[in-house]
């Protein structure tokens, strides 16, 4: 990819999920047959229906899920500014728990400028609200919330791992977290996974320390990994699908191993095939559910991201019309979908009827300059 081409997909990750999340904001809580005899289905901007919604959002106002994002970002480019070349985050415990740190103070300005924001969930506000006592982010996160707080905001460390995976050397490539007596050489995919799971694994425990909610997050980094990387693939279009959903299922299993999590969430995924084929949209979101959870709203973002890989709308809608916590499945969906697909395939009307757009973009730029400019 050349460096415009690069930009594209970190400005579309960027908008993919504040445009998800601001299409799903208002039917959030709605089960799918609800939205279905209401509204027929979601199609564009909506206002918030009081008595259904206690967001009480304006038309493509984005919530929770794009703030945090955002705040996520704002910490790396931050780190950036220090001087330090920004891969060396990732090979020192000293400058990893530095960029943590930046990360936590950007989230806990965004809770100091409006704590009773209804928006954020319960284990998030307890977590913030133990920051701002000065607990530190080691021992901030709910350890039981099995929420998806973690990988509603997580896309933008994939995004940043994705430019600087490649400049790792060193210890860095042989350090892989908590399998450290192994020290076989690993392959070159094995160790970007281990890195960008000790990353997302330290960002996600600012709110969340749950085996479950902690390894959706780091799925979500992944796949936003291997979307905004897709198009270095030369495989066909349903092949890339088939490869991607298989590397999906052997990492959820592989994190059953690592971090402990369940092993309902491999069931969930595996469950949206039948016989190597998908089964019906109705079909897949009736057997997984429209809940609250990490692995279910996780499940259905990721199945639909993959479902509908070249068409970003169509698989925006189909996550937002999946009803539940419709706001965040929209957000992972668009997010994954913005990095494959970049800016450009987002419809022009849900950019221009964005709310804030112009700082989504801005802060996609400059994380996009944190992570591909050497100071």
């Amino acid at each position: 990819m050349d460096c415009e081409e690069k930009r594209d997909k970190f400005r579309g990750c960027f908008l993919g999920l504040a445009v998800g999340d601001a299409l799903g904001a208002p039917v959030e809580g709605w089960p799918p047959h609800l939205i279905s005899a209401r509204l027929g289905c979601v199609t564009g901007y909506l206002d918030s229906v009081y008595g259904m919604n206690a967001k009480k959002l304006r038309r493509g106002e984005w919530t929770d899920d794009t703030l945090m994002a955002l705040a996520l970002a704002r910490g790396f480019i931050k780190d950036a500014r220090t001087g330090f070349e920004p891969w060396n985050a990732l090979r020192t415990l000293e400058r990893r728990e530095e960029l943590i740190r930046l990360v936590a103070e950007e989230h806990l300005a965004d809770w100091k400028i409006n704590p009773k924001n209804s928006c954020y969930g319960k284990a998030t506000r307890e977590a913030l609200q133990a920051t701002e006592k000065g607990v530190s982010w080691r021992q901030s996160g709910s350890l039981k919330s099995p929420g998806n707080g973690v990988a509603m905001r997580i896309a933008p460390a994939g995004l940043w791992f994705s430019e600087i995976d490649g400049r790792l050397t060193g210890a860095g490539r042989k350090d892989p977290w908590l399998i450290a007596e192994d020290k076989d050489e690993r392959c070159e995919a094995e160790q970007t996974f281990f890195n960008l799971m000790r990353l997302a694994h330290d960002l996600g425990f600012i709110t969340h320390q749950g085996s479950t909610a902690l390894s959706c997050g780091v799925l979500q980094a992944y796949l936003t990994l291997k979307f905004y990387r897709s198009n270095e693939s030369m495989m066909l279009p349903e092949n890339w699908r088939n490869s991607i959903w298989r590397e999906l299922c052997q990492a959820a299993e592989l994190l059953v191993k690592v971090l402990g999590c369940g092993t309902e969430l491999v069931a969930m995924l595996r469950s949206a095939k039948r016989k190597g084929k998908w089964r019906p949209y109705r079909d897949i979101i009736a057997g997984i559910g429209s809940g609250f959870t990490a692995i279910q709203s996780c499940s259905i973002a990721w199945i639909m991201a993959i479902m509908h890989a070249d068409d970003l709308k169509l698989g925006i809608l189909a996550a937002v019309n999946s009803g539940g916590d419709a706001d965040t499945v929209g957000a992972m969906t668009g997010a994954l979908l913005g990095a494959r697909h970049g800016m450009a395939a987002i419809p022009p009307n849900w950019i221009a009827g964005l709310d804030k757009r112009q700082q989504v973009i801005d802060t996609a730029d400059e994380l996009f300059r944190a992570a591909t400019v050497v100071p």
